[in-house]
């Protein structure tokens, strides 16, 4: 099972990467981890759309990671 309340858990080259979203009225937010790399990534945004965090989270926590 890759879902469960909230959380994704997705397998990549780095590690397993774990994933979380939400929104509160204009607010949005996403974190991203990869703990075999150490690395962990909270995006927060207002005016942004969930797609555009949810790339820019996974990109940059994947930077990270590749260092």
């Amino acid at each position: 099972m890759d879902y469960a309340w909230g959380v994704r858990v997705a397998p990549s080259a780095a590690g397993r990467v774990i994933t979380h979203g939400g929104s509160w009225d204009m607010w949005l937010a996403k974190t991203v981890r990869i703990p075999e790399r150490h690395v962990a990534v909270a995006i927060l945004s207002v005016g942004s759309t969930e797609l555009e965090i949810s790339r820019t989270g996974t990109d940059l926590a994947a930077a990270i990671a590749s260092r």
